[in-house]
């Protein structure tokens, strides 16, 4: 496979991941899922050795050398850079005062806070290191969420102590090859996204009300954060883990009830939810455990308070409910939402709960102690609430509004939980940590909606596209009054909601649309002129995708030269993968239709080469396969032979020399008759005279003059352009031609015995090209939206080897 410079890999993003990369947009370049990590070094540091293995870890892990594109693209890339440079700042404040020394670091700390990193430059991390004493020095460590979550600093630290020791004694690591982040991309894309929809819906089966730890709902990202915290004591800490053993359940399960019973007891209702940050390594992906990359994903985790149920059953049943939502974590919080009851306007939860209870203690450092001192904690979400391990105590943290009132008072509440979880007699039921008359202060009133399950509100207008749209921008805001030149972002819109709003965008107009679209264009009426945009097109070439890494792919599509059908297989190919297509001459009735293979084939040719200066496949499918064929060969002659040419289904070659034309007026009533076949069939023999009298009598019309053209035009200009078609591959001849090649076949056409016809071509290739069969009773239905998939695994694997082979 041949890739631009300086480029290693480029694969899709998961669907966290493309939430993520929304929400960064969103947030232009405010710096938000941008993490930073500070800590002190004490000890005779080596410098030159701990930068050295930061570069390596660089050149290590893909993650690390990870871009993300969107903008034109149909769908975002990650792209794995082969090369880059790491920043990597050193600052020595040793000859300052110990007070300016203080305000040089809080300068510096909030400069690399503040410094937003640039989404399609990679890496996305820096470091920065201060030395403040001879040993002494204080380190920045700054990672975007789209490339690292919070398992991978515990696989990348462990990496970084192996390599420093090596490095500070002079000697040269010695690690196993580390496991990449792209197998978890191609693992997602084979899960059953069906159950997870039917798991999702059952689960949030019911819910019509957010649950809301503030009052009203925060718009937009608030303009400033703080985070406030309490320690338990390490008898409580101590008493935690004693009862989640006597319970046969984990400290994380009890944590978890703890918060569920807060939310209700806040809601003053039984059916609360909260989102639970979780690491998303599927353990039947072999490694996960090691791969630096984001797998995160933010799920939502519903209780429903039964008070006359056992305390710790019901832990144990928050610790099972958990685990079975885990096995549905492959999918976006956004696609959740869209499954639930609850309009997009409104958030399932306005609180996420981020559980990290394990030792986070450090490996043993050559001469040198490295100890963590501070992180950031933020995931856009208007509440984090976080329990922590640290100096075998534990922390409770929330993040919040400045403007929230009541920090102290939820951390207050949730300690007494734990205790009384904790220290509950044994037969303790639920109702007794939640009596059914609580004094809850009175909450603001969330608005009302009118709208379905996905959103489509009754008596909104649906004629055109923009008043489709208008209804889509309403619901997902939850906003009446909105025009057609109001901005989505400017009214408040989230990355969530933007998410859910691409869903019903694509939905709506039948069109898969660039990330970048939605920002770009903002508004209803920017958004339709962007859609209505004509595809870039130059004379016959049509780019069904021109984004992607891989060697462009150009195809020729059956008789008839119509690329309609080839949107499914573009699709099927990939974002990766460079799709253009030619379309017949004539299609357009603007110049009339090429009645010989090598005049369409040099018309063809002249358009690659216009626009394309490097490697190429060329597909040709049925009659296109002698197009193709025809196209190598002057190709070659120009000295610009395709990488490989892929001939599907070729047209048996009938080398007649004296054609009977036929009338297009003939063949026109024919192709008519033919489609109204199939609804001649069905209908009852009453009906039947009635419908082809009526049929016959309109195409009659059409030829007469006696209706206007206009609505049959192109269907006249398709039965010419196939006519042309088909006299063009009776008069062809072919030669022999050396080139690469591989012909598929559909396996399920009846051919009436005999050899098959279309096995002549493979006696004039050199070197003879292999044969793969592929499911479908002919071209058209193996491109099919049923069947495409199979084509284009096969062909997409066929490409990846004859551009790795291709010189």
């Amino acid at each position: 496979m041949t890739l631009p410079r300086n480029v290693d890999d480029a694969y899709p993003l998961t669907p966290m991941q493309r939430l993520m990369l929304l929400h960064a947009i969103s947030a232009a370049g405010n710096g938000v899922l941008l993490n930073q990590v500070c800590y002190d070094i004490y000890g005779p540091l080596d410098a030159e050795a701990f930068r050295r293995a930061w570069d390596a870890l660089v050149a290590r892990h893909a993650a690390l050398r990870t871009a993300f594109l969107w903008d034109g693209l149909d769908q975002p890339l990650q792209v794995v850079r082969t090369t880059v440079s790491l920043p990597y700042r050193s600052v020595d404040l040793t000859g300052l005062a110990p007070d300016e020394r203080e305000q040089s670091l809080e300068a510096l700390r909030r400069e690399d806070l503040e410094t937003p990193l640039t989404l399609g430059r990679a890496p996305l991390m820096r470091c920065t290191i201060a030395r403040l004493a001879p040993e002494h020095h204080r380190f920045l460590w700054a990672i975007h969420h789209l490339v690292v979550d919070r398992w991978s600093h515990g696989v990348l630290f462990s990496d970084l102590r192996a390599r420093y020791a090596a490095y500070a004694c002079g000697d040269t690591p010695q690690l196993d090859p580390a496991p990449q982040f792209r197998e978890y991309v191609a693992w997602i894309a084979q899960q059953d996204r069906g159950a997870a929809e039917r798991f999702w819906q059952e689960e949030l089966s019911g819910v019509h009300e957010p649950t809301l730890l503030g009052i009203g709902v925060a718009a937009g990202r608030p303009r400033a954060r703080l985070t406030t915290s309490r320690s338990l004591s390490r008898d409580a800490t101590a008493a935690l883990r004693e009862r989640a053993g006597r319970w046969h359940t984990t400290p994380g399960a009890v944590l978890l009830s703890a918060v569920g019973l807060l939310l209700a007891r806040r809601c003053a209702r039984d059916d609360a939810i909260c989102g639970v940050t979780v690491s998303g390594r599927p353990p039947h992906l072999g490694g996960a455990e090691t791969v630096v990359g984001s797998f995160v994903n933010n799920l939502p985790a519903r209780f429903v308070v039964r008070r006359d149920q056992p305390l710790d059953a019901w832990v144990r049943d928050v610790q099972r409910a958990q685990a079975r939502r885990e096995s549905f974590a492959h999918v976006s919080l956004g696609d959740i939402h869209a499954w639930s009851e609850l309009p997009s306007s409104r958030p399932l939860f306005d609180t996420l709960v981020l559980l990290n209870l394990t030792n986070d203690s450090e490996g043993s450092w050559p001469g040198i102690e490295l100890v963590a001192r501070s992180a950031t904690l933020d995931a856009g979400y208007p509440f984090i609430l976080s329990a922590a391990i640290q100096n075998e105590t534990l922390v409770l943290g929330l993040v919040h509004d400045d403007t929230f009132e009541q920090p102290g008072q939820v951390l207050t509440d949730l300690e007494a939980l734990v205790e009384r979880l904790c220290a509950a007699p044994d037969g303790s039921l639920v109702g007794d940590l939640v009596p059914a008359t609580v004094d809850i202060a009175p909450r603001a009133a969330i608005p009302e909606v009118r709208a379905g399950r996905n959103g489509a509100t009754p008596d909104a207008p649906l004629g055109t596209i923009a008043d489709r749209l208008l209804v889509a921008w309403r619901d997902v805001l939850g906003l009446e009054d909105i025009g057609l030149d109001d901005n989505f972002f400017a009214l408040g819109g989230t990355s969530l909601q933007a998410a859910q709003l691409f869903a019903r965008v694509e939905r709506t107009t039948g069109k898969a649309i660039p990330l970048s679209t939605l920002f770009a264009a903002g508004s209803v009426r920017a958004l339709v002129a962007e859609i209505d945009r004509p595809i870039p097109r130059s004379g016959p070439l049509v780019r069904l995708r021109s984004s992607g890494t891989r060697v462009p792919l150009y195809a020729i599509p059956g008789i008839g030269g119509n690329v309609v059908g080839l949107g499914g297989l573009a699709r099927q190919l990939g974002p990766d993968q460079p799709f253009s297509a030619f379309e017949s001459p004539g299609l357009n009735g603007r110049e009339e239709p090429l009645a010989s293979i090598e005049a369409i084939a040099a018309r063809y040719a002249d358009e690659l080469l216009r626009e394309n200066t490097g490697p190429f496949h060329l597909l040709g499918i049925c009659w296109g396969a002698a197009v193709a064929f025809e196209m190598a060969t002057q190709l070659g002659k120009r000295g610009r032979a395709p990488a490989s040419l892929v001939m599907m289904d070729p047209a048996a070659l009938l080398r007649e020399t004296a054609v009977r034309p036929t009338r297009v007026e003939t063949a026109f009533i024919r192709q008519r008759l033919e489609l109204y076949w199939d609804e001649f069939r069905e209908g009852g023999w009453s009906d039947r005279g009635r419908l082809l009298a009526s049929k016959a009598k309109r195409a009659a019309k059409v030829l007469t003059g006696a209706e206007s053209l206009e609505q049959s035009q192109s269907e006249l200009n398709q039965v010419r352009v196939r006519e042309a078609n088909k006299e063009a591959i009776t008069r062809y001849a072919p030669g022999r031609l050396a080139v690469r090649a591989r012909v598929f076949i559909t396996a399920d056409r009846d051919l009436g015995g005999g050899p098959d016809p279309r096995g002549e071509w493979l006696t004039l290739i050199d070197p003879m090209p292999g044969v793969v069969s592929i499911v479908g009773t002919d071209s058209g239905d193996a491109i099919s939206p049923a069947k495409v998939g199979g084509f284009a695994a096969a062909l997409r694997t066929w490409l990846e080897t004859a551009s790795a082979e291709s010189p």
